[in-house]
């Protein structure tokens, strides 16, 4: 598994949980279960999105393309008068 799957993994398990924590406090009868479940959602809201935004930049750094000379890219590209 390459670090862009492990950070895809991350992100399922976190929203499965932040999933679970959310149907936990709506079914909750006692009040202090009900703000310990949203204190873990809302936990896992944090975790989302800090995966996510790694995931993003591995995404990125994947999609570069490599640096092209200015010589090169005008060899490259058509002329037109």
């Amino acid at each position: 598994m390459n670090e862009l799957e492990a950070l895809a993994l991350a992100l399922e398990v976190e929203k499965a949980e932040l999933k679970f924590y959310l149907e936990m406090a709506i079914k909750a009868k006692d009040e202090k279960a009900k703000k310990m479940f949203l204190f873990l959602a809302r936990e896992e809201a944090e975790h989302w999105d800090i995966f996510e935004e790694k995931f993003a930049e591995k995404l990125v750094e994947k999609c570069k393309l490599p640096a092209v000379d200015k010589d090169t890219l005008e060899k490259l590209t058509p002329k037109y008068e």
